[in-house]
């Protein structure tokens, strides 16, 4: 009797462990629809359950990837399309502060692995090819590298990776100098490790240019009536710290990871001005100073908007990538936050009145709600809700697409989706300009994804998701409320 007592205790445990108790919940769900390279994706169920949804069935992972902790939820899921891999976090929890989880993979859409137990949740970093480096409730980093996982350092509280394979870390052990904690932080891979310097914090890593920026000697100035947080920066690429620039401005590091050009406090001004310095190779170049404010204006972050007093007057000047340089004073009192750069057109967008520059302000259109820069196309809205009027504008061309009855929609490759009527209809615009309506009343803040006349949405009322093309609708009978795709 006690060894039938602890088989089954056995049992109880790694059951419990590996995965999310699914009592009474539908493991497969099947329908008839046509194949298409849209399939298979995943979602997330109103449940919170992974599910993996193909043209003919919606299969149950039979895990939990959302968690309420307190007032926020917590998730950890990317999906690596490149790769056919999806990696995840379940069983999140908070343990003395620390919010923790498990950690699996699933690769082909089909064979699921446990990676690791009890790793910190924000410490999961994954590279373009699906390698991870991540620490573990003891503080000690791991990296997988071609589906194996060791351990490389202990003692370690951040990591990031700055390509595919090489990433930085930092200790969590330091000394006090100057006032502040600095903390040795190291270069590695999965088989060697470079000690760079000590420093307060890795700021952020640039993965498109392999490089990342370090920080120490943080404080914050005040110039009159503004004070800025600022620091020595240290910039790394290629296994060792390139330069530093001192006193650069800290905010500009907030959700962004890739920097052409880094602002840099003038503490000699006895208000606030800015020195710009370009950082992208192994020196960096100082190409302008005593600036009052700057930005980027296009999407890729190539070109740079700044501000110079000059005679009394505000000059605009930009900078581009190629070293190429423009200099203007705009009209009707715009600013460089006016400003959007996209497809060699600079637009000026201002009291709702939409200009591109060319030697002067040339208008394109009034009453304009909102732009939107795809595909180096430029499409923009007008009117108020229940009805949205859409134009694209292309070479001093403009052209209405479509009344809409949201700022909802897609471009892609030629295909544009879109919701309008008072339903929230769902219909697509194809390359030949052939209209077709799909799905009614769609939840427009769930979305849709599509590729060409394929496209899978969420029903407003119910959640429930459906999926469509021109040959027909599916409703699949799972009720969402994200898109893993």
């Amino acid at each position: 009797m006690k060894k039938l007592a602890l088989f089954l205790a056995i049992i109880f445990l790694f059951s419990g462990c590996t995965f999310y108790s699914s009592e009474n919940k539908e493991k497969t769900l099947s329908y008839s629809f046509r194949e298409n390279e849209l399939f298979p994706f995943y979602t997330v169920s109103v449940e919170d359950e992974l599910w993996l949804i193909k043209s003919s069935e919606a299969i149950n992972t039979n895990f939990k990837v959302i968690y309420s902790l307190g007032s926020e939820e917590k998730s950890y899921i990317n999906f690596i399309k490149e790769e056919n891999l999806l990696i995840f976090a379940t069983n999140i929890s908070a343990k003395n502060g620390i919010t923790l989880c498990d950690l699996y993979k699933i690769s082909d859409f089909n064979k699921t692995e446990l990676i690791k137990e009890n790793v910190r949740f924000d410490s999961i970093e994954a590279s373009s090819e699906g390698n991870l480096i991540f620490i573990d409730e003891n503080s000690t980093l791991f990296c997988t590298r071609n589906g194996i996982t060791t351990s490389v350092e202990n003692n370690v509280s951040q990591c990031v990776f700055v390509s595919n394979d090489t990433f930085l870390y930092r200790l969590s052990s330091g000394k006090l100098e100057n006032g502040e904690y600095l903390y040795p932080i190291y270069s590695a891979n999965a088989d060697f490790r470079n000690f760079l310097l000590d420093g307060v914090s890795i700021i952020s890593a640039d993965k498109e240019n392999n490089k990342a920026y370090i920080i120490k000697n943080v404080k914050t100035v005040q110039k009159r009536s503004a004070s800025v947080k600022i620091a020595d920066c240290f910039v790394y690429a290629d296994g060792e710290i390139l330069f530093d620039i001192s006193s650069v401005i800290l905010s500009q590091f907030e959700n962004q990871t890739k920097h052409v050009f880094l602002l840099s406090l003038n503490q000699s001004q006895q208000t606030v001005k800015y020195d710009i310095y370009r950082v992208d190779s192994s020196v960096p170049a100082l190409k302008a100073s005593n600036i009052l404010f700057g930005k980027y204006i296009s999407k890729d972050r190539t070109v740079f908007a700044y501000e110079t007093l000059s005679e009394n007057k505000i000059k605009t000047n930009l900078l581009f990538s190629d070293d190429e340089f423009l200099s203007f004073y705009l009209e009707n009192n715009a600013s460089v936050n006016n400003l959007f750069y996209s497809n060699n057109t600079l637009f000026v967008f201002i009291d709702n009145e939409l200009y591109y520059l060319e030697n002067s302000l040339n208008k394109i259109d009034l009453g304009v709600n909102n732009l939107f820069f795809i595909e180096n196309q430029v499409f923009y809205t007008k009117g108020k809700a229940p009805s949205f009027s859409l134009y694209s504008y292309s070479s001093e061309k403009k052209q209405i697409i479509k009344k809409m009855t949201t700022e909802s929609f897609e471009f892609d490759s030629g295909y544009f989706y879109y919701l309008s009527g008072e339903s929230n209809d769902l219909s697509v615009l194809d390359k030949n300009n052939n209209e077709t309506a799909y799905i009614s009343n769609v939840d427009g803040k769930i979305g849709f994804i599509f590729n060409g006349n394929c496209v899978a949405a969420v029903k407003q009322d119910d959640k429930s998701l459906f999926l469509a093309d021109r040959s027909g609708l599916v409703d699949t009978s799972l009720k969402i409320k994200q898109f893993i795709y």
